[in-house]
């Protein structure tokens, strides 16, 4: 028995923790302490959501792997690699390569592998503030 988030997964303290949040947009990052794309990808959501005019509605959690590392070997997470993950409630947005592009036709994620910038983060929370808004469905991958 896991989160909401992720059903088949053993249960994970830092998503129980991020459930009960009252701010309808959660942005985790999911990385290491000795993982400098991990500090740099979790300082540039945190840069991103001050400087974002929705910042009373976004939430930042990181979540440490090696904590995690049950639950980041069920679900194929590679340690020490920044992964963000992007929740709306107790709903996990997907993020696509292209919104435009039919469903069929493009895998979706549920998390985001790799060093995003401030810049890119902010790109995720203007989408996640549309998703809230219920203007979009899921996210597109910053271009990296």
């Amino acid at each position: 028995m896991g989160s909401n988030f992720f059903p088949n997964s053993t249960p994970v303290k830092s998503f129980v923790h991020i459930e009960d949040e009252d701010k309808p947009i959660k942005i985790a990052v999911m990385g290491t302490s000795w993982s400098p794309t991990s500090l740099f990808t979790y300082q540039a959501l945190i840069n991103a959501v001050r400087e974002s005019q929705y910042k009373d509605l976004v939430q930042t959690h990181f979540i440490d792997q090696d904590t995690e590392f049950p639950f980041c070997y069920n679900e194929r997470i590679i340690v020490g690699f920044p992964t963000t993950i992007v929740m709306i409630g107790k709903v996990v947005l997907t993020f696509v390569q292209n919104e435009k592009a039919a469903d069929s036709e493009q895998k979706q994620k549920i998390r985001l592998v790799g060093q995003l910038n401030s810049s890119q983060m902010g790109n995720i929370i203007e989408q996640a503030y549309n998703c809230y808004q219920k203007k979009r469905f899921r996210l597109t991958i910053p271009n990296q």
